[in-house]
């Protein structure tokens, strides 16, 4: 199995094993927020329940299928005929036969604006393989009509070993990360934090952070640590330079 790929346990939720809670954030997670750096974006738009209501959605990301529709092993799908005879095939061995029952999760992947289209479709290709290739159905599309270059993903929910995706916020919020890593790997630098963890208010419990920070009263101890972890790395690199100089 892909060992990029996020546990059983957060993917198909508590029934797989334990769920796991709040992962402290790392001290690369950390410095990353403290440069500044921009998010990437993982969300998801909406559930595909049916055929009909699967292929209306396709439609749309498809624009009617002037874009073609990539799917697992780089199949290209380019006319709604092609896509009518996989959708079957999905519901055939995939979709649920209750009522209202949901078949596909639709996400959408988005980069800031001037980060190079060609290296996202390259990315993003990339990342659906090491997450669902050989487990779970997919199609993308990318559209090219706003500033942010983002693609459009369809996902099976039921996987090839009948069990049932879970893409509730814990296994959002690790995709998230994926991805940000994944870009981060083509030389797009994102990082994926969760508002709280970079003090900005809200439904945040940190907005005493923000406040102090905007007035400038007193530097927030969360910042003074980070700050202290930052300043120990930094000196801990410069060490390691030195020692390389010197043995050279």
């Amino acid at each position: 199995k892909n060992k990029k790929r996020i546990s059983s346990s957060v993917k198909y939720g508590k029934k797989e094993g334990a769920s796991g809670g709040y992962q402290p954030l790392s001290v690369p997670e950390q410095i990353r927020i403290a440069e500044g750096l921009k998010q990437a974006i993982v969300k998801v738009t909406s559930y595909g329940k049916g055929s009909t209501h699967i292929m209306n959605h396709l439609t749309y990301i498809s624009r009617n299928f002037d874009i073609p529709l990539e799917g697992n092993n780089d199949s290209l799908l380019k006319t709604k005929p092609d896509a009518s005879a996989l959708l079957d095939s999905w519901d055939s061995i995939y979709f649920d036969t209750r009522k209202n029952a949901r078949d596909t999760v639709n996400l959408v992947f988005s980069t800031p604006p001037g980060t190079n289209r060609d290296t996202v479709n390259t990315l993003t290709r990339e990342f659906l393989k090491e997450e669902f290739e050989d487990e779970h159905d997919y199609l993308f599309a990318q559209h090219n009509d706003t500033d942010h270059p983002h693609i459009h993903a369809v996902i099976v929910l039921r996987s090839t070993e009948g069990k049932k995706l879970d893409p509730r916020k814990q296994y959002i919020n690790q995709l998230r990360k994926r991805y940000a890593e994944k870009c981060r790997e083509h030389g797009v630098m994102l990082e994926a934090s969760r508002l709280f963890e970079r003090g900005i208010a809200g439904k945040s419990t940190h907005f005493d952070v923000v406040q102090m920070r905007k007035k400038k009263q007193i530097t927030p101890a969360a910042d003074e640590k980070l700050m202290n972890i930052v300043k120990t790395e930094m000196q801990s690199d410069q060490g390691r330079a030195d020692t390389g100089q010197a043995i050279r």
